[in-house]
């Protein structure tokens, strides 16, 4: 897919996502579940295909 194709995707603001580590320093998989959760009653949306 070129530059042109990526861009035209892409709609809306794009924003980053912190990812949540426990104390041993692993990802911490259910709180990156609930803050997902979270986000999309908050207004966030997916508009992928």
């Amino acid at each position: 897919m070129d530059r042109t194709k990526i861009k035209q995707q892409i709609v809306g603001a794009v924003t980053t996502v912190a990812t949540p580590f426990d104390d041993d320093f692993e990802v911490d998989y259910s709180r990156m579940a609930e803050t997902a959760k979270w986000w999309v009653p908050d207004g966030s949306e997916s508009h992928g295909d």
